[in-house]
């Protein structure tokens, strides 16, 4: 076991503390073996899992980061800091593959199968909303059963000890 992805909300505000436990928790699973880390370029849980991946693979060159974007017009309509943002994990990212060379109603759904199943387990940041880009993510993943930690306060669960 040696790939991990990420899948969370856009609209997650991260505080220090919460970026550390991120950082923490790649810089354990790195020391668990794991060193290849899936996000999905996304805006929230995605950026700040990716940045964190990236800081730990300053200290550990074992480490790789890959970035699978749904369509190559992800980013657009963002915030232009946003954008530059984007542009730079893309750039520092061992891969980026695009799913769907254009936009599809299925391009999104695509990109998160395809995360998992290129994994092993999950870290992901999911509120239980059904309706959701990471629910289904984290019930596709379940279904595969892969092992995920849960970082949405009240819904913390599992553990690294079972990989």
């Amino acid at each position: 076991m040696n790939t991990c992805f990420f899948s969370g909300h856009r609209n997650v505000k991260f505080t220090k503390e919460m970026k550390k436990q991120l950082k923490d928790m790649v810089a354990d699973c790195a020391e668990k073996g794991i060193h290849t880390y899936i996000t999905g370029g996304a805006l929230g849980f995605d950026t700040e899992a990716a940045i964190a991946v990236l800081e730990c693979r300053k200290e550990n060159p074992n480490i790789r980061l890959f970035v699978y974007i749904p369509h190559p017009e992800q980013s657009e309509k963002w915030p232009v800091m946003d954008q530059l943002l984007w542009d730079t994990i893309n750039n520092m990212a061992d891969r980026v593959e695009i799913i769907s060379p254009a936009y599809t109603s299925e391009c999104m759904k695509k990109r998160n199968y395809r995360m998992v199943d290129d994994a092993d387990c999950g870290i992901v940041y999911y509120n239980g909303i059904f309706r959701s880009g990471t629910g289904q993510t984290v019930r596709y993943a379940e279904k595969c059963g892969l092992p995920l930690i849960n970082l949405y306060p009240g819904f913390e669960n599992g553990s690294w000890d079972k990989l």
